[in-house]
């Protein structure tokens, strides 16, 4: 499944190589940082206020964390935003 992306300009648009790299790290980092708190994906889910199956598709990379989730999701975990999802400030996109 490829997520849908839907972009304003074409400044906005990335190869389709960089969009499954960073759909692929953020799965990952997310999995990672839920692990280390000791939370499974229901737990996480719960905290954050979300549906199990948006956790689930998260870190399978089938659906891409929009902002509120990204702000509930670093809450949840007890970390900051930034470190949880970095792509946004290396991109020099907007976090919320």
């Amino acid at each position: 499944m490829i997520p849908l992306i839907l972009v304003e300009t074409e400044k906005d648009v990335n190869t389709l190589s960089e969009i499954f790299l960073e759909t692929a790290m953020i799965a990952n980092r997310l999995k990672e940082y839920r692990e280390k708190a000791g939370l499974s994906q229901t737990e996480l889910a719960w905290r954050s206020k979300m549906a199990g199956q948006n956790i689930s598709a998260f870190e399978r990379g089938t659906l891409a964390p929009w902002p509120k989730a990204k702000k509930a999701l670093a809450e949840a975990l007890k970390v900051a935003e930034n470190e949880l999802f970095p792509e946004e400030n290396r991109n020099g996109k907007d976090n919320g």
